[in-house]
């Protein structure tokens, strides 16, 4: 009886007044059954389950990311499964190793294949021919680069890979396209844009193959900017257009005239030689410009990471929130176990509180940094210390400083420990970029500051009221407590739909630039 008592005093907080009680439970029952209903909303369920267990989609995910880094093989012998090859020969290719031939022959078969097969796709021909320079068959390379110019399209099949294991979008988690934009690789481009270089070094000695090579290369790159998924691609073609415009050797970018007027006697040498009639040389490049423009006003690289972040966090917070609550039990078990010993002698005392003082200087030899187990050893010397004429009838409320200062306490516990289980969900592990090492330590030893503050003001109201130093901790543990259970279950009901609207929304965005991401800048 008594113990469910001090139960019912720490779930309210040691209130005695018998209607602030009763409306204790009462928000205790409305927050537990509204809690009790995001759980059963569609929308709102997987932001507290889909974040910590195995799923199919981080299964596929993960399935993409081997395949992506050539750890597992494709199946199927389509034109996705090729492309991805390619990507896998052209980064180990770029390598300056013994196992860089093999791979170039590898990748030279794979996009012949694709050649033979998608005649009209520039992507293939280009790549042939970046595996024809590292081979050393430059006049082979010259005649695919032609005929890569000569293409009516250009894709690279990155992002229909990315995509292709998830084809109903309202159903996968914001944090797996997050996970998706990040798998995407620029081996293909770095490839092509390398070697496109290595060729014009050969050919610029050459009058009679350098005009050619230059409108061919012109037109490689208006097709990979035009055609391109991926910011990284458009980049390429834009600087594939600009490539032919100055000496391989350059070495510092000549300034905005001399690049214009670079650009006017390219113009006026192609429309001599090769006639345009669809498009001038002119209008290519101020197309790339203004597409360059349009994209780089924007900071791609900080709303990436802002959205990143954004469906990590949205993912995952209200499920944390609802696991940091056992982390509230345990420092109420703690505030229980010193509520026992005021009826027992004076040593039973003191050996209850040296037990838990050697516990807790195991913890934190273990688990907490140097500087806050520190802080906490001697903090807690505090705890054996009490006023030698203590009073006898001690207060059942210590005053409003004392609540609020425990109360601010409850709130910082559950900010803490709610950011703990995010930093080591999957999607705060995938997206985070934090070791999972680094937040076990920063938290414990946030945690033992905590308990630090609590026993040195404990001790501070025990001095100060003449009353028994473990007195004054179990009503500041037991406020800390309710108020972090309070703090956790509130913000667990209001933020929860905040959650489900914010990870729908990202989704949408996320899934947009994993589809086309310079489409999703230039729209948005």
């Amino acid at each position: 009886m008594k113990g469910a008592i001090q139960w019912r005093r720490l779930l309210i907080g040691n209130f005695h007044l018998s209607g602030v009680s009763r409306w204790a439970v009462f928000g205790l029952s409305f927050l537990c059954a509204a809690i009790f209903v995001d759980l059963l909303m569609p929308s709102s369920r997987p932001l507290f389950f889909e974040a910590w267990t195995e799923s199919a989609w981080d299964h596929q995910v993960a399935h993409i990311k081997m395949a992506s880094e050539g750890i597992i093989r494709l199946k199927q012998n389509s034109l996705v499964s090729r492309a991805t090859g390619l990507r896998i020969a052209a980064r180990e290719a770029m390598h300056d190793n013994r196992s860089a031939k093999p791979f170039s022959k590898i990748g030279l078969q794979i996009a012949k294949m694709g050649q033979q097969e998608q005649p009209d796709n520039g992507f293939w021909p280009q790549m042939a021919a970046g595996f024809e320079v590292e081979l050393g068959k430059n006049e082979d390379a010259l005649q695919d680069w032609q005929s890569g110019a000569d293409a009516s399209t250009w894709q690279d099949f990155q992002a229909t890979y990315l995509l292709s294991q998830f084809p109903q979008k309202d159903n996968v988690p914001s944090y797996v396209y997050a996970e998706l934009l990040q798998l995407r690789s620029p081996a293909a481009f770095q490839f092509i844009n390398q070697n496109a270089i290595k060729l014009w070094q050969k050919v610029y000695q050459k009058p009679n193959t350098q005009t050619a090579f230059r409108f061919n290369t012109l037109l490689n790159g208006y097709q990979m900017r035009k055609h391109a998924k991926s910011i990284r691609a458009m980049e390429t073609g834009i600087n594939l257009c600009s490539l032919i415009l100055l000496p391989p050797n350059a070495v510092v970018p000549p300034g905005y005239h001399a690049m214009l007027v670079a650009r006017l006697q390219f113009a006026d040498a192609i429309r001599h030689q090769f006639p345009l009639n669809i498009l001038s040389v002119d209008r290519m490049y101020r197309e790339n410009d203004a597409e360059a423009a349009l994209t780089s006003s924007t900071d791609i690289a900080a709303e990436q990471d802002r959205l990143s972040k954004t469906a990590a966090v949205s993912s995952c917070l209200p499920g944390a929130m609802l696991a940091a609550i056992p982390t509230v039990v345990i420092l109420g078990l703690l505030a229980l176990i010193f509520s026992l010993p005021h009826r027992q002698s004076e040593v039973n005392r003191k050996l209850r509180i040296g037990a838990f003082l050697l516990i807790l200087a195991a913890v934190a030899a273990i688990l907490v940094p140097l500087s806050a187990a520190l802080t906490l050893m001697t903090a807690a010397v505090f705890a054996v210390e009490s006023p030698r004429n203590d009073r006898k009838q001690k207060p059942a409320d210590l005053g409003p400083l004392f609540r609020y200062t425990m109360v601010t306490f409850g709130i910082i516990w559950a900010c803490i420990s709610s950011a703990f289980f995010v930093l080591n969900s999957k999607p705060g592990l995938a997206l985070l970029h934090i070791s999972p090492i680094a937040p076990v330590y920063l938290v414990s030893g946030a945690y033992a500051l905590i308990l630090a503050a609590l026993l040195v003001s404990a001790c501070l109201w025990a001095f100060a009221q003449r009353i028994p130093t473990y007195y004054v901790f179990t009503k500041g543990a037991a406020l800390v407590a309710a108020s972090s259970l309070w703090t956790l279950l509130i913000a667990t009901v209001i933020l929860t739909p905040i959650c489900a609207y914010e990870n729908n929304h990202v989704r949408t965005n996320l899934h947009n630039m994993v589809a086309n991401e310079p489409l999703y800048y230039l729209i948005k």
